[in-house]
Parts: structure tokens; C-alpha cells; sequence
């Protein structure tokens, strides 16, 4: 049985799963996915694209999903700063089962 969750990142600055509140002060959300093009098994910086720089044919190929946050931090004097955090999920996502050959 598998299950899927409505995450939803809204105006006030708040990640949200069913109404319960996950994240606030968040910035900005950016979702880029791990394509290995040159099928070494190591992402590179440059291989995290935006889902539209993904094309059809390479999501098969898609290894990982780096998650960044930029989130409002108000400092003592009220001044905001904007700080960044990522993560990356590598998994054998998608519908792929194994890795091709190198």
C-alpha cells in the first residue's frame, strides 16, 4: 500500500501536509532533480536540474531529489537573513530498478 502526501508551501511563508504546519519563515522552496548523464553514479552540481530542464526521456535516470530551503532568520536589531538549506534523497526513485551498465 503506498500513500501519497499534499505537501503545500503557501503564501505566508509555511510548508503545510493536511493543514499541520511543517516549516514557517521559509523563503523560498526549490525542488531539483539528481539526472546521472554521465552514468558514474556521482552527481555533480551541475546535473541537480529544474524539473522543466529534465527532458522526458532522462526522468528514467533521475537518481535524486535535492530539496532547498531559504528560510527568514530575524537577527537581534530585527534585521532579516535569508539562510539556505538543502538536502538530497538518493534513492533508485522513480520507476527505475536497476542501475545500466557503465
Amino acid at each position: 500500500m503506498s500513500r501519497v502526501e499534499t505537501i503545500v508551501f503557501d503564501d505566508d511563508g509555511r510548508i503545510t501536509c493536511y493543514g499541520a504546519v511543517l516549516l514557517e519563515d521559509v523563503a523560498e522552496l526549490s525542488l531539483r532533480y539528481g539526472v546521472d548523464r554521465d552514468r558514474n553514479h556521482y552527481l555533480q552540481e551541475e546535473e541537480y536540474l529544474a524539473a522543466d530542464k529534465v527532458d522526458a526521456a532522462e526522468w528514467p535516470s533521475v537518481e535524486a531529489i535535492r530539496v532547498e530551503f531559504g528560510f527568514i532568520n530575524h537577527d537581534a536589531r530585527g534585521m532579516a537573513r535569508k539562510h539556505l538549506l538543502y538536502f538530497a534523497l538518493h534513492q533508485k526513485i522513480m520507476a527505475r530498478i536497476r542501475h545500466d551498465s557503465v
